[in-house]
């Protein structure tokens, strides 16, 4: 009769992950792909995009007569 020994190992849970966070993942790796770029050149094409976005609605805000408050932003 043979005996078979196994090794004991724990098991960990896997960690869970948020769907936007792979949702968002997932779509700079399409970017990547696309523009033939690396993911630090995606992550600045996505920084410099919001940076641009959020002047041009300050300079609307000031346009229409309102003070952009930052810090009423979350």
């Amino acid at each position: 009769m043979a005996v078979w020994i196994r090794d004991a190992r724990l098991i960990e849970p896997k960690p869970v992950i948020n769907p936007k966070v792979l949702e968002l993942q997932t779509a700079k790796e399409i970017l990547a792909e696309v523009f033939h770029a690396r993911t630090d050149e995606v992550d600045e094409m996505i920084q410099m995009r919001l940076e641009k976005r959020r002047r041009f609605l300050d300079w609307s805000l000031r346009n229409a007569g309102i003070s952009p408050d930052i810090s009423s932003c979350s």
